[in-house]
């Protein structure tokens, strides 16, 4: 880990082997993301971003930036990150290389591809909060299998839209 960000530190490219799905189905577990470093100025809902999260990294898409952190989402998962400072951004994956074969994110279609995928993350996170206030209202605190069955079933949507965009042109 203090070899990666060394190197990022430098603006060098560094290679990473993805060890979960929560980005799937564009990064699957056991693919190569490779990260450059990236100016807080730079970065644009939908980029997928490396942070360091708790001692260990993370990538993630960005789906909300403020002036001093950021929020991030897992494709694959129906909740937000817990936001982080913009100094624990290491980088912007710029590629994804899955068995011989390499996607360049900023080339071609792939920049509107995430941006409109960065924009849906944003919808999934602000229908999920809306949802939580209500159910706050109506049964208090408590989480019941109810209302993780009804969370459940919201993602759904959001699961199907993000595989239809991917369906395509993944690695």
């Amino acid at each position: 880990m203090e070899l990666a960000r060394e190197k990022l530190a430098q603006s060098s490219l560094v290679r990473l082997r993805v060890s979960s799905d929560s980005m799937a189905p564009l990064i699957e577990q056991g693919d190569t993301v490779l990260v450059r470093s990236v100016h807080p100025r730079d970065l644009r809902r939908g980029d997928l971003l490396l942070v360091e999260r708790d001692g260990s990294f993370l990538v993630h898409r960005l789906v909300a930036a403020g002036a001093h952190d950021v929020q991030t989402k897992g494709d694959n998962v129906s909740h937000a990150d817990p936001a982080v400072a913009l100094q624990e951004v290491l980088g912007r994956v710029v590629a994804v290389e899955r068995g011989g074969r390499r996607i360049e994110l900023e080339e071609g279609r792939w920049p509107l591809v995430n941006r409109s995928l960065g924009l849906l993350g944003w919808y999934e996170v602000r229908l999920f909060a809306a949802g939580r206030k209500v159910k706050r209202r109506l049964v208090g605190a408590r989480s019941g299998r109810l209302t993780r069955g009804l969370a459940s079933l919201a993602a759904v949507p959001f699961r199907w839209m993000t595989r239809l965009l991917l369906m395509r042109i993944r690695p």
